[in-house]
């Protein structure tokens, strides 16, 4: 691998630093100024949009544009907008409606820059070693995933919430100037008349690879399960089970770790084993770690079946990730990437909202997580009796 992946790991990691520090210092900031809990979900149905609206766009820009242009001026436009947010959350009486504004605006870049992410990482890494980077990317996030809320709850008791927005701002400008480093060699295709027969041609590529698409719809399933119950895991943990906020942040942090564990494995089992049986059992044994929530209140063990499906998920992404960039024509995968991506998300602010609204009619977590768990079970065995079970290529590391 040469300096170009390190370049574009180095931005990655470093944005992504900023990311989660922001998104737990806006919260922060917001329930400190208006006392709202409705303000702040409000904020985060806001900030989820652009992925549903923009993802497809980025793809068919992926493929249209220099790969590394798209990123390192998505890099300077979140700098841009994070201005906007920060001087809006600075005012001693702020307006929500310009606050979500910026929130939007600053979470639209990220949709639209993913594809040229995401499909620029097989022209600069050789296909062997696929797996071994989506391995080492994913472990960045899931990392900050793990420290990153404990590294900014740190901060918040020593420093205004605001500054940890202005580091967020620096981490952008940094990521742009790395990426303005890294070479591109990008496959483009030629101008089409219109936009829609750009996003019907990554459909239509995406649904002829069965195994790509059913990936893809397998995702579906599962974004909707988890989100069925993870939108209410400190209601399920502070509420349902009487547990303090210590216990709450230990949970959080076993899905973390055990994500950490998924990527750190996933090179090996790749090399070992087809990238579609990994998503088709992985799915299927995810459901059934979830299933196990239901049969105990005991925190250690539910920490432990969590963390399991933290474990299960991230092989999931990291062989759907890797077999997407090795079958898919390099001038297709930013459509692919951003049609397959969009198919996953739409259904994850449905099972959120589906959990929220169960929650109120009383239904039980307990039952929601067992629906959870049988709807992941159910993903699986679609999965094991798909293409994807059929898949036979495995990626070897050398």
């Amino acid at each position: 691998m040469d300096k170009a992946y390190y370049f574009l790991l180095s931005a990655f990691g470093i944005s992504a630093i900023g990311n989660w520090l922001q998104q737990i210092a806006v919260p922060v900031i917001i329930f400190n100024k208006t006392g709202s809990a409705y303000q702040m979900a409000t904020l985060y149905g806001v900030t989820f949009i652009p992925w549903i609206i923009f993802t497809i766009y980025g793809g068919v820009l992926a493929d249209k544009m220099r790969k590394t242009k798209i990123i390192y001026w998505g890099y300077f436009a979140s700098l841009f907008f994070s201005f906007f947010l920060i001087f809006e959350l600075s005012q001693s009486q702020i307006h929500m409606i310009l606050v979500y504004m910026a929130s939007f605006l600053l979470s639209s870049v990220e949709p639209l820059t993913h594809p040229a992410f995401n499909s620029l990482i097989p022209q600069v890494v050789e296909e062997k070693k696929l797996s071994q980077v989506n391995s080492w990317i994913e472990g960045v996030d899931n990392t900050l995933s793990l420290v990153g809320p404990m590294i900014a709850g740190t901060l918040i008791l020593i420093v205004s919430p605001i500054y940890l927005l202005w580091f967020n701002a620096l981490s952008f400008l940094l990521a742009g100037l790395l990426a303005l480093r890294i070479p591109d060699q990008s496959v483009i295709t030629k101008k089409s008349n219109s936009i829609w027969k750009d996003i019907s041609t990554g459909f239509s590529a995406a649904r002829k690879n069965k195994v790509v698409w059913t990936g893809s719809l397998l995702f579906l399933i599962t974004n909707f399960a988890i989100n069925l119950y993870q939108a209410n895991l400190a209601f399920f943990v502070l509420h349902t089970l009487h547990g303090s906020s210590a216990t709450y942040g230990l949970i959080i942090s076993s899905i973390g770790l055990g994500a950490l564990v998924g990527v750190l494995i996933a090179p090996r089992v790749i090399s070992r084993i087809s990238a579609g049986k990994i998503i088709a059992n992985a799915t299927l044994l995810a459901g059934l770690a979830t299933i196990g929530i239901y049969f105990t209140t005991n925190f250690t063990i539910i920490a432990t079946f969590l963390a399991l499906t933290g474990v299960f998920g991230n092989l999931n992404v990291v062989a759907y990730f890797t077999l997407r960039q090795r079958v898919v024509e390099k001038n297709l995968l930013g459509r692919v990437v951003s049609v397959t991506r969009t198919i996953s998300y739409v259904s994850i602010p449905i099972g959120a909202f589906l959990g929220g609204f169960l929650v109120e009619k009383n239904i039980s977590l307990f039952v929601i997580i067992l629906i959870a768990g049988l709807l992941r079970v159910f993903a699986g065995i679609i999965g094991y009796c798909s293409p994807l079970n059929r898949e036979q290529h495995a990626i070897k590391n050398k």
